[in-house]
């Protein structure tokens, strides 16, 4: 249920009430983390959720650029279009960084104006703040992976509005929040590998330590014909040529070992019964039981050395046969011919 006043309430009333919004602001920003598909849904949702449902005058979201110092403002809700026209805000020990967002990222702790009209630290943005109907202010820091990169501001109308249950209940959400943030990243980082990994030209695979293909990715398919499903649960060794067996086992047993593996090379079996010559570098998990490799097709390379391998040898024996030739000339020899 949004949040909503009771103008006849009573002093333990109104602290009651709000400690039931925050409770409320709690419980759907935590339904909003589980819903949140990026970092940007939940900036929006947790700005729109703070003012809907926490009560709150206004909220905005600010990201710290470390490099510049510069805030960026992410995501915003409320009465505070205008305000944040004429917002100029750091995580300096300026004046610009004195308020609740920079003493916020700066000292690692919820920062709390609970006057400001009379605040010291709030001078810079009061006039702006006081026409906007802002009282009382609070930020907590957001960190991810441990790094404080941005703020979490909220404004209430009234003052003195922020007590030691509150800054509590905030802290604790700005707990949450940091959480529910890496866990996106690591989200994102997922898919970004999985597109990775569907678009390598390269043959990509990870087997467990028996050699069991457990995921491959569409090249296989267009280098060797195989579909994904033909090659999923199959054994690494079902596919290499039986001269190129046994190395194919050692390298195995010696990543099973710990040992990555370099440019291994051997033979692999096409959907036609043809063989190409695959490069493969490895690497072990020790800790999940699984191997990743990245693998390369060679059969043009290979073909080339061995091209290259025999124009050599044809050089060397024509030069061979010009110094036997030279070794004995006739009296007179005519014209030369390589033939």
């Amino acid at each position: 249920m949004p949040f909503a006043e009771f103008p006849d309430a009573t002093p333990r009333d109104e602290k009651a009430r709000r400690i039931r919004n925050v409770y409320l602001l709690l419980n759907e920003i935590s339904a909003a983390m589980l819903r949140a598909q990026d970092q940007q849904a939940l900036y929006d949702s947790a700005c729109r959720i703070a003012v809907e449902f926490g009560g709150f005058h206004a909220a905005w979201i600010g990201i710290l650029d470390a490099a510049s110092g510069a805030v960026r403002v992410a995501a915003s809700a409320g009465h505070i279009a205008a305000y944040l026209e004429r917002l100029e805000v750091t995580a300096s020990t300026d004046r610009s960084g004195r308020g609740p967002f920079g003493t916020a990222l700066r000292e690692n702790r919820v920062a709390i104006v609970n006057d400001i009209e009379r605040s010291l630290e709030f001078a810079p943005w009061r006039e702006p703040a006081l026409a906007q109907g802002y009282r009382a202010a609070a930020a907590f820091p957001l960190s991810r992976a441990g790094v404080i990169f941005g703020g979490f501001v909220q404004y209430s109308t009234t003052p003195g509005f922020f007590d030691a249950e509150e800054v509590a209940l905030l802290e604790r959400l700005a707990a949450d929040m940091s959480v529910a943030l890496e866990l996106l990243a690591q989200r994102r980082a997922t898919r970004e590998r999985e597109r990775l990994f569907e678009m390598s030209h390269d043959l990509l695979v990870i087997s467990d330590f028996d050699g069991i293909f457990l995921q491959v990715n569409p090249a296989w398919t267009v280098c060797l014909g195989w579909s994904r499903d033909e090659l999923i649960g199959r054994h690494s060794l079902d596919f290499v040529h039986p001269d190129d067996l046994q190395a194919s086992l050692g390298r195995r047993e010696r990543l099973v070992a710990g040992a990555p593996s370099v440019d291994f090379q051997n033979r692999y079996r096409c959907k036609d019964g043809s063989y190409r010559w695959l490069s493969w570098n490895s690497s072990p998990a020790q800790d999940a039981g699984q191997i990743f490799s990245v693998i390369r097709d060679v059969t043009v390379q290979r073909e080339r050395e061995g091209h290259l391998r025999l124009l050599e040898a044809c050089i060397g024996r024509m030069n061979d046969i010009v110094v036997i030739t030279e070794a004995e000339p006739t009296a007179d020899p005519g014209p030369r011919s390589c033939s």
